[in-house]
């Protein structure tokens, strides 16, 4: 049994009803016992018609489960939407920002319990195609819990994926292979995953008004011990060609992170994830300009050119943090550097 929820400003939500009338949907196109789940309010309701701008396929959407906090958030996107009640604008690190992120694995412990696949993106993720289809059944079985990686991950197998040693510190900069919460993909098989980081969720209630609140860990620091430390259930970054986020440039000189960004061919995208970018506003933007980046894919268009460069006018906040990102003196914590 899960410990209770202690959140102050996001309320529970029961989806595990709604998605069994979801996976008992017949689809063409996603595999069996398979949803996409998200989630939204009316301050990101915006992106929502970017994030599904390509992926509007009647089959497709047929597997979409939403939670819309409040009224406002409901934009009729995706065959099951669960209502709940209104959280707060939700900003890095302002509002329900912390409670929202560690709140998702309950809603996929929730769905998993009818599931067998839960594929969780978050609101500031552009889909450019059917990310099932994208990594194929080999690869779609190949871990119990696969993640986007919040650096590009140049491991060549599942296997070489290098474990944790230690815990993470609050502040501390990303590491290769470092899971993000952003893109995840559950199986049945990897619930005691899920499980493990519910147990280890903060107590909101007794942080809640105090210094101490800020400075709580993210769900992703505490998923990625759980992930990397091993054990029976196997885990491994999604292929770092298809999935990919604004991080991997904005970390920049990390491990040739900036460089591989710059090199993605962009019909092979699946997903893109405006994480490293605060405000709504800025993630709007990159994902208007990923997509503008991806037009000549559509309707079976070709590569000619890779991305190319992206450069820090993806937004006139990033120009403003460009300089010395990704340099170890500085590191996330003394730059303050975004994450979510």
């Amino acid at each position: 049994m899960l410990k209770p929820w202690t959140g102050k400003v996001v309320p529970s939500a029961e989806i595990s009803s709604t998605v069994a009338r979801a996976v008992a949907t017949p689809s063409a196109c996603v595999p069996d016992g398979a949803i996409l789940l998200t989630y939204t309010n009316a301050f990101h309701t915006r992106l929502r018609t970017l994030q599904f701008a390509r992926l509007n396929t009647s089959c497709f959407l047929a597997r979409v489960v939403t939670v819309c906090y409040g009224p406002g958030s409901d934009d009729g996107i995706g065959a099951w939407r669960v209502p709940a009640p209104t959280v707060p604008p939700s900003n890095y690190k302002k509002g329900g920002y912390m409670e929202l992120i560690w709140y998702k694995w309950r809603l996929m412990h929730d769905a998993l319990r009818v599931a067998r696949v839960v594929l969780f993106v978050d609101s500031d993720v552009v889909l450019f195609r059917n990310p099932f289809d994208a990594l194929g059944a080999a690869e779609l079985g190949a871990a119990a819990f696969r993640y986007q990686s919040e650096l590009a991950c140049d491991a060549a197998s599942c296997a070489a994926v290098p474990r944790r040693r230690g815990d993470r510190v609050a502040g501390s900069p990303p590491e290769i292979c470092s899971l993000n919460g952003g893109v995840l993909l559950a199986t049945s098989e990897s619930r005691p995953i899920v499980e493990r980081v519910i147990a280890r969720e903060p107590n909101f209630a007794a942080h809640w008004g105090n210094a101490s609140y800020r400075m709580l860990l993210f769900d992703q620091d505490i998923a990625d011990e759980e992930v990397r430390r091993g054990g029976a259930q196997s885990s491994c970054p999604l292929p770092v060609d298809r999935f990919v986020a604004f991080c991997w440039w904005a970390w920049g000189p990390k491990r040739g992170n900036r460089t591989h960004f710059d090199r993605l061919w962009p019909c092979r995208l699946a997903t893109y994830h405006t994480n490293c970018l605060t405000t709504v506003g800025d993630k709007e933007r990159s994902m208007q300009r990923m997509l503008q980046k991806t037009a000549h894919c559509v309707g079976g268009g070709v590569d000619r050119n890779r991305l190319g460069m992206w450069g820090p006018k993806a937004s006139p906040a990033e120009a403003a943090r460009a300089k010395g990102r990704g340099s170890p003196k500085r590191g996330r914590g003394a730059s303050a550097r975004p994450r979510g």
